[in-house]
């Protein structure tokens, strides 16, 4: 049986408890307690932690209900910014829905009404995509089919902001 009073313990979640304690030599030793999770001892019987250490009546520390709801924050805000990552199909090719690649369209936007205000044409016209994997260079031929290519990306990206 594990001796629990030397450890201070703290819920990380509903079945799971984080026990920890201060070594001689200043190490600090960590335990994470699964509730269901069992193994067994060298004489062969099935220890289970959980309810050793529930049966034990050591204080279990609640967590800082603060620090959950800004750790659930963050791991929201991490899997948006992965999804935004992943991308949408457009044009044939996986284009993120980052921040990055919406200023940069912007940024062409404005060259192409400013070519269109003095008479030019400055298509055909390269992109540099931000995708998964990297950075794509896509070509438009025509001013259209860029901003047929903007108009779909903005479409999936206020998906977002709903």
């Amino acid at each position: 049986m594990m001796n629990f009073e030397d450890y201070t313990c703290q819920y990380q979640n509903d079945r799971a408890v984080e026990c920890r304690r201060e070594k001689e030599n200043g190490a600090i030793e960590i335990k994470l307690i699964i509730k269901g999770e069992t193994f067994e001892d060298e004489n062969g019987e099935t220890i289970n932690r959980w309810e050793e250490l529930h049966a034990s009546g050591v204080e279990i520390q609640k967590r800082d209900p603060l620090l959950v709801e800004a750790e659930n924050e963050a791991i929201e805000k991490a899997q948006v910014h992965k999804t935004k990552l992943q991308g949408v199909l457009i044009n044939g090719e996986k284009i993120s829905l980052t921040e990055e690649n919406q200023n940069g369209m912007a940024a062409v936007m404005q060259g192409v009404n400013l070519a269109a205000e003095m008479g030019a044409d400055i298509f055909p016209l390269n992109f540099n995509a931000q995708t998964q994997a990297g950075f794509k260079l896509m070509t438009f031929k025509a001013a259209e089919d860029f901003k047929t290519f903007c108009l779909t990306f903005m479409a999936e990206r206020q998906k977002f902001f709903k």
